[in-house]
């Protein structure tokens, strides 16, 4: 079936080949998808399978603690973008480890035991993996972009013009002012 002819002053909208249209790469929050690319997905995998091996590790080490040497609520939280432990400030000695912060009353240090030290790496290297991967994403969707303005041009001009012709009559006594 043919498509009418544009009418006058208006552009055709650009053809589009069958088949070709893809799943979009940014999510409705303006996040890069996984499916934008199997490197994408690929590194958001890696990047929560070390986190999970971490969180893992450290619930273990927390749940072996002596109940009095376990800080502030017991559980596995974030310092410095690390994963750490809290544990009792006179206690941290049986723990090892680096301290990465402490409570406002100075009873419960953050601790990042010797045994995720390594983890806590290997995490941050999947996490700049993945921001690489996001980055090589966004510069080749910004390539496609650049490769074809037409379409974009044109959808950038229709805008101007329906905003030169105003609002639609429903609205029109709303913006008016009468």
């Amino acid at each position: 079936r043919a498509s009418a002819p544009p009418s006058p002053g208006r552009r055709a909208p650009a053809p589009r080949a069958r088949g070709s249209r893809r799943p979009p790469a940014r999510g409705p929050e303006g996040e890069v998808r996984d499916a934008a690319s199997p490197g994408r997905g690929r590194a958001r995998a890696a990047r929560r399978e070390a986190r999970r091996t971490i969180v893992t590790r450290l619930e273990r080490l927390l749940a072996g603690l002596d109940a009095g040497d376990r800080g502030g609520e017991g559980e596995v939280t974030l310092r410095n973008n690390r994963y750490v432990i809290p544990v009792r400030s006179g206690a941290r000695g049986h723990v090892g480890g680096i301290v990465h912060d402490e409570s406002a009353s100075g009873a419960t240090a953050f601790v990042e035991p010797p045994g995720v030290i390594e983890l806590n790496n290997e995490l941050r290297l999947r996490e700049a993996a993945e921001q690489q991967e996001i980055q090589r994403v966004l510069r080749a969707l910004t390539d496609a972009v650049r490769a074809r303005p037409e379409p974009l041009r044109a959808a950038w001009e229709l805008c101007g013009a329906l905003d030169d012709l105003g609002p639609p009559p429903r609205h029109a006594p709303e913006r008016s002012g009468s």
